[in-house]
């Protein structure tokens, strides 16, 4: 899963699929995070038209240009499901947060927290990474 990973994070342009739209929720941060080290995001959401001041795509197939992989951010209930309509739209980079099997046809990257993997973690994020570092839970 390590070569996943470090392939995800070197993509350019990533849809992130279930931003909320409180800003407190832990899916903005992700957002903030992502933007702050200047990935192209898009976000997919079936409902909202904008948030954070970026533009929504109804689904994945929606996205003009396409992206390279998608993050999906939804409730483990959905998150299977819109990783298989990732799939099916050509997106097989994806990155699924909690709890989710990967869809068939993906390249997926499971239950790890993006943003412990990113270029210059936050402190605290770091802290995260050295400590399962020591106790050899990273994926190899």
């Amino acid at each position: 899963m390590r070569a996943e990973i470090e392939a995800f994070v070197s993509l350019k342009r990533i849809a992130v699929i279930g931003v909320s739209r409180k800003s407190a929720h832990f899916s903005r941060m992700v957002l903030k995070e992502l933007q702050d080290r200047g990935y192209d995001i898009v976000l997919v959401h079936p409902e909202a038209t904008e948030i954070a001041g970026l533009k929504c795509f109804p689904s994945i197939r929606a996205v003009d240009p396409p992206v390279e992989g998608a993050m999906v951010l939804t409730p483990p209930e959905e998150a299977h499901r819109i990783g298989a309509e990732c799939v099916q739209a050509g997106v097989t980079r994806l990155w699924l947060y909690r709890g989710v099997q990967a869809p068939h046809g993906s390249r997926a990257v499971l239950d790890e927290c993006p943003l412990m993997w990113l270029k210059d973690p936050a402190w605290f994020h770091a802290v995260h990474k050295g400590i399962r570092t020591v106790f050899h839970t990273l994926p190899v």
